[in-house]
């Protein structure tokens, strides 16, 4: 992921804060399961979070294959809003 974050021109503590929120996020995704109120909001946050990914490895003219995980998760997580 730092090579990653070196091609896209973002320093290392970005790096670690994406990574943070997107551990935090799923966290509250899987508390959700017992706290029902908190899936929208963690569903939500995954996928505007996997969009700007994507966003990301299209800006960098990334391979499309190098786009498929962040887009996958961003629909189940957008599904997951929806339903």
């Amino acid at each position: 992921m730092r090579e990653e974050f070196e091609a896209y021109g973002l320093p290392a503590t970005v790096m670690l804060t994406i990574g943070l929120i997107k551990l935090a996020l799923a966290t509250a995704l899987i508390v959700g399961i017992w706290i029902p109120s908190i899936t929208a909001f963690a569903a939500a946050g995954l996928a505007i979070t996997l969009l700007a990914a994507v966003i990301a490895h299209l800006r960098i003219h990334d391979p499309l294959k190098k786009s498929i995980p962040a887009a996958t998760l961003m629909t189940m997580a957008t599904a997951l809003l929806i339903l």
